[in-house]
């Protein structure tokens, strides 16, 4: 495991407790954290050679002008959450030009495995829902900036703090289902 990933954790933790935390009012404590963290990240990804470091110095740089800037903090706090599903929705986009982030995950799921290698059908199946996962971040990160905009206080912490996890989650496990229930049929249907 590499170093780096050890900072993973604190990180998502955090991320989940963000909204709330600035809802309640700790939010000045929070940014710098966050900022130190992501910070401390960026250094062991530039020293294993890591590209995602560039992500990582934004989000710190991001934490730090926020610390900063303290007129402006709540609204520039509160686009955590749309930053990040933004990110992932063009991470996602990105991968769309040659191998889905998807079909990597699968390909590398068959491998560990020992499966057979995915069929031109899996890989269509993986490529689709790669861009369901684009519309799914894409779809949460322009929500919250809407109740920004909208200046929805309450309704943001709810969905950045609980209801974008929940519609990730359906998606999620809705799919994982949804796989095995196919699988299961066409193994069935293989051994007739």
């Amino acid at each position: 495991m590499f170093p780096e990933r050890k900072f993973t954790p604190p990180l998502v933790v955090l991320s989940i407790l963000y909204p709330f935390s600035l809802w309640l009012g700790f939010g000045h404590w929070v940014v710098p954290l966050l900022s130190f963290i992501w910070f401390l990240k960026m250094i062991f990804e530039v020293k294993n050679f890591q590209k995602q470091w560039k992500i990582s110095a934004l989000f710190s740089l991001f934490f730090m002008v926020i610390s900063i800037k303290t007129d402006t903090f709540e609204i520039l706090a509160m686009l955590y959450p749309s930053l990040i599903n933004l990110g992932l929705c063009l991470i996602f986009v990105w991968s769309m030009r040659s191998e889905s982030i998807i079909t990597y995950f699968a390909k590398m799921e068959h491998r560990l495995k020992q499966l057979p290698p995915l069929s031109q059908e899996e890989i269509k199946y993986t490529r689709f829902l790669n861009q369901i996962w684009i519309v799914v971040f894409g779809f949460n990160g322009l929500f919250c900036m809407i109740l920004i905009w909208l200046q929805q206080r309450d309704l943001w912490v709810f969905y950045s703090g609980i209801g974008g996890y929940i519609l990730v989650g359906i998606v999620f496990f809705g799919e994982k289902i949804f796989r095995n229930k196919i699988k299961k049929r066409f193994y069935y249907e293989d051994c007739n």
